[in-house]
């Protein structure tokens, strides 16, 4: 049995070996070179028109996140990226001196300091800490943050 499959693989090169000689193409055609990475891109869709995730096709957890995205950027552009995005997230007295933290990063009357929002990296300065306030300004603009 295995003498007839390698004489079969035999004819089978032979043939294409000759075919290829009587039409002229001796060698197969080159592909074409890249020059740079290739990029994939990816969009994520917005009604189950455009996509669905391949793994849950009746999940609308795809549609429900790009719904939400949707409604942060809207309240964004309405109040400004950093109103929208700074919160405080402690409040503590040491020394008679107050201080609070601002998206995690701890801030005493009087400080400076970039803090990351969804919107990018926004520079505070802390003008007054109240028990339940905070007075920050956002880019010379006045702002307070209640906790």
């Amino acid at each position: 049995m295995p003498v007839k499959t390698f004489s079969k693989i035999q004819l089978m090169v032979l043939f294409t070996v000759a075919g290829s000689a009587l039409n002229g193409h001796a060698e197969p055609a080159k592909a074409p070179v890249r020059t740079g990475p290739i990029k994939s891109v990816f969009v994520m869709p917005t009604s189950p028109k455009e996509g669905r995730d391949p793994f849950f096709p009746d999940s609308t957890r795809v549609y429900e996140t790009t719904a939400a995205a949707t409604a942060v950027a809207a309240a964004a552009t309405v109040h400004g990226p950093e109103i929208t995005n700074l919160k405080v997230k402690g409040y503590s007295v040491m020394n008679g001196r107050a201080m609070v933290i601002i998206n995690n990063h701890a801030f005493m009357v009087n400080d400076e300091g970039d803090v990351l929002t969804l919107s990018g990296r926004v520079h505070i300065r802390c003008m007054e800490i109240r028990p339940g306030l905070a007075i920050i300004q956002v880019n010379g603009q006045r702002m307070d943050l209640h906790f």
